[in-house]
């Protein structure tokens, strides 16, 4: 089967940008990021975009040091707990992984084929990379096998039911929720789809092939074009609505909400501000960060060239640009994100220390944008990683079994603990911790009909 059987037209935005771009890249340079997070420069307030791995506007495919990595059309990144930035690497048919450490290699059997285009992915809680193609979502396991959860290779259209018989067209975004559903957003059919752990394909929210801009219950809800997809700390589904040039939310009661560009099939452009000022172009990537903040990026076509942005959307609905790349057809690394080296966007992530992780399918590399920095003296700034919050410690740690030796069971909710912390915070749960309760065997599950203070 040609590639060229398997590439979308027409409504792919992703490569009908690229199309208007054309690049001439002439140098390759790798930073230093992975070996250290120190940083210093002439001082200024923009944020820094650093190279991960690859090397600027060569593609290829090759493994290994960070700098000597190849990649080829990068579409989608996605991080795992233990700090892996796995990367769906699109035309060379296969799923990357870049360790802490730098080294890059085949996470997934690499197709021999043309048959797996990965475009998006998200690690699932048994560390199983879930990706899509065109058609049909993917589990990819650590060891490397590709199996097809949902839908079937070459044959795109629409239905529901068991995952063997369901059908979608052009997948576009992946994310999974916390009780193991998989959502996608189904481009082409304009509306997010959900596959369930039991395999069960329905539809979450739209409507198939009816395009528009519609809020309110799911099932009367219009996307247009929706191109990402992330679930919140909170549950809820984000979408990135690019036909619609705004950014939707599906709660969980079911109900579609625009929270942030216009509220109807709107105009394009780049406006910051309140939510429903906001003004977007071109959105293609979107991730959420453990604050509920949502990241998006676009690759708009500015003054005749492909130029990238990366916005966030604030709890408050307030929208603002954390960077912007001056134009795509250059090279480089270590600049600014406002001004200096070039750098693109296909897909968005975010790492344990706050950073922004971006796909540059524009320019075959994998790069990180630091969000945080403090200058020290005159013309130095060192970056840092964003201070973790005590709630986000604490969760990390008990997500451990080997750290918490209580789980409470609360309504459908298993709640895991550690005696120590729970008898400082609370009297409550000192009186509770008896000694009976010390002699109970490890990992025992303690049923809570009521707490309150």
């Amino acid at each position: 089967m040609k590639l060229s059987g398997r590439e979308p037209v027409g409504r792919n935005r992703l490569h009908c940008a690229r199309q208007r771009c054309r690049r001439s890249w002439r140098s390759c340079m790798c930073s230093d990021a992975l070996r250290s997070r120190k940083r210093a420069r002439h001082e200024g307030d923009e944020h820094k975009v650093s190279l991960l791995a690859g090397c600027v506007g060569e593609r290829g495919y090759a493994d290994g040091p960070a700098c000597e990595a190849r990649f080829c059309d990068p579409a989608a990144v996605a991080l795992d707990s233990e700090g892996n930035v796995f990367v769906a690497d699109h035309l060379n048919h296969c799923i990357r992984k870049v360790a802490p450490d730098g080294v890059v290699s085949t996470a997934s059997l690499r197709a021999g084929s043309t048959e797996f285009l990965p475009r998006g992915l998200v690690i699932d809680a048994d560390g199983n990379v879930i990706a899509i193609d065109l058609e049909r979502i993917c589990k990819v396991t650590p060891e490397g096998v590709v199996s097809t959860l949902a839908g079937h290779v070459s044959r795109m259209g629409f239905a529901n039911g068991s995952a063997a018989a369901a059908r979608f067209n052009e997948l576009t975004g992946v994310a999974v929720d916390a009780d193991g559903n998989v959502i996608v957003t189904d481009s082409a059919n304009a509306c997010i789809r959900k596959l369930t752990p039991d395999g069960v394909v329905s539809t979450l929210a739209g409507r198939a092939t009816k395009a528009g801009h519609a809020d309110g219950p799911a099932a009367d809800a219009r996307f247009d074009s929706p191109w990402g997809v992330a679930v919140d700390p909170f549950g809820n589904v984000i979408v990135i609505d690019a036909g619609n040039n705004n950014v939707r939310k599906i709660g969980l009661d079911g109900i579609v909400s625009t929270i942030a560009g216009p509220r109807s099939q709107g105009p394009s452009g780049h406006v910051d501000g309140p939510a429903a000022n906001a003004r977007f172009d071109e959105l293609l990537a979107v991730a959420v960060d453990t604050h509920g903040n949502v990241i998006v990026g676009e690759m708009p076509v500015l003054d005749g060239e492909v130029r990238a942005r990366v916005r966030k959307i604030a709890l408050d609905g307030t929208v603002s640009t954390l960077a912007c790349s001056p134009r795509v057809s250059g090279s480089g690394d270590g600049g600014t994100a406002t001004g200096g080296a070039a750098w693109s966007v296909s897909g968005i992530a975010i790492d344990m220390e706050g950073g922004i992780v971006l796909a540059g399918g524009d320019d075959h590399s994998i790069r990180r944008l630091q969000t945080f920095s403090q200058t020290l003296g005159p013309g130095l700034q060192i970056f840092l990683p964003p201070r973790p919050t005590l709630e986000a410690d604490l969760s990390a740690l008990l997500a451990d079994e080997l750290f918490s030796d209580i789980t409470f069971a609360v309504a459908a909710a298993q709640v895991r603990a550690h005696r120590n912390i729970l008898a400082a915070r609370s009297s409550y749960f000192r009186g509770m911790l008896s000694s009976t309760l010390r002699e109970a065997q490890p990992g025992a599950v303690i049923a809570v009909p009521d707490i309150s203070e």
